[in-house]
């Protein structure tokens, strides 16, 4: 291979190859396997027409029930798309069972596999490309229409509250609190011997701190009935969409590791999290790291077009208030990960959780600035489709003006222009 690979990875790799063998009738070396990169979570591989995914049982800790949502809805997509005539072999995912009919496997040394289709045919979407960050959207939008209707109370919660921003702040406080690493003890004395008053870390922390009220809305809105709970992706990033090369109409989202009980609203600000900032996650300048409108626009047209109107006026108008809660919740996830010893995302260098947590930092303060136009863009095109009204409207307004839930809107706390890169 042409690269160095980690031994770890070479470890698992082996253990793949005897899984092969033993749980589906493959005979394979190691040239045959090829490592697909994007994920933070598990190893996946590519064998002939096959992917095989070793499932992280750290984060996943029944995968059987993981597998019973994932075969669950892939199954129902599948004949949704067979039902419009579709080819399903073209623009679904779908398990391949073991030799033994098991949607997957657990090896001799205790690793949980499991095995899909290998899309052909299909090229990754260029997230710079204009056009394509349109199609990404559309392809998560058709996801919200083709699962309208599925019977959710079925779906495992395979990752308890992943999406209850309050109780990812009371882990991230629990984190900060407990200090494993003693990485905060460490930057505190740093600090001290620099003749700083406060270490880079804590402020990272107390901003972070600062959000929780305005982040919670999510959570507060499912509790009072006013949002409703769906079927859902919960890892809508534009790496997790392929393109089909022959066919520009279609999309096919994969990854449904993660798939369970949730809210639009997640999904829908994650995806603009993931696509609308055009320096990644770890990006190489901190300063070009912000909110790329004409992406944030052109996304979130093809969102609401591949939805088919399948949400809800309440929906659809709390939107604009997704992409930053979902930007400062995957924040807390990477500094708590910090804090903790990076035992959850995968990591290269030590401080790689700190600077995503850095980067979603300075992505959600653009975001703030930008609220008011993403609303404005969300709106404008809702009601160009119709499915929303200007009676919608007027009625959400008014109802936000009387609420006492706007008054955490602006931030606590401005970060320091060195913490933001100036």
């Amino acid at each position: 291979m042409a690269e160095e690979i980690s031994q770890e990875e070479k470890a698992v790799r082996e253990d793949l190859i005897a899984v092969l063998k033993k749980h589906y009738g493959i005979e394979a070396a190691d040239s045959d396997i090829q490592t697909l990169e994007g994920g933070h979570i598990n190893y996946t591989f590519r064998v002939g027409n096959k992917v095989f995914q070793r499932i992280n049982t750290t984060v996943f800790k029944k995968p059987g029930e993981l597998m019973e949502n994932f075969t669950g809805v892939t199954t129902y997509m599948k004949q949704k798309v067979e039902d419009k005539g579709g080819d399903p072999k073209r623009e679904c995912i779908y398990v391949i069972p073991t030799t033994g009919g098991s949607s997957y496997c657990v090896s001799d040394k205790g690793n949980s596999w499991r095995a899909d289709n290998y899309l052909g045919g299909t090229r990754e979407p260029n997230p710079r490309d204009l056009e394509d960050i349109y199609r990404v959207g559309r392809g998560f939008g058709k996801l919200v229409s083709l699962l309208d209707g599925y019977p959710v109370e079925g779906l495992h919660e395979t990752i308890p509250h992943f999406h209850d921003t309050p109780k990812r702040f009371h882990a991230f406080k629990h984190y900060i609190d407990r200090d494993l690493s003693r990485r905060r003890i460490g930057h505190k004395e740093r600090a001290t011997a620099e003749g700083k008053e406060d270490s880079y870390l804590n402020q990272l922390i107390r901003f972070y701190i600062s959000q929780e009220e305005y982040c919670s809305f999510i959570t507060r809105e499912v509790e009072a009935g006013r949002i409703p709970q769906r079927v859902t992706h919960n890892d809508t990033k534009f790496k997790n969409v392929l393109f089909d090369t022959e066919d520009d109409s279609i999309e096919i989202p994969i990854d449904y590791d993660t798939v369970m009980l949730g809210t639009v609203l997640a999904d829908y600000g994650d995806m603009i999290r993931s696509l609308c900032n055009p320096a990644d996650e770890e990006p190489e300048d901190i300063r070009d790291v912000h909110l790329w409108l004409e992406s944030f626009e052109a996304v979130t047209r093809g969102w609401l077009d591949g939805t088919e109107g399948k949400l809800k006026p309440e929906e659809i108008l709390n939107l604009h208030r997704a992409p930053r809660t979902l930007t400062v919740e995957c924040g807390i996830r990477f500094l708590g990960d910090y804090i903790n010893g990076d035992t959850y995302f995968k990591v290269k260098n030590p401080d790689d959780n700190l600077l995503r947590a850095r980067s979603q930092m300075r992505l959600a303060c653009d975001m703030e600035r930008k609220e008011e136009q993403m609303k404005e863009i969300i709106q404008r095109l809702a009601l160009e489709r119709g499915f929303i009204t200007q009676e919608d409207i007027d009625k959400y307004e008014e109802q936000q003006t009387q609420s006492t839930a706007q008054k955490n809107k602006r931030s606590s706390l401005v970060p320091d222009e060195d913490l933001l890169g100036g």
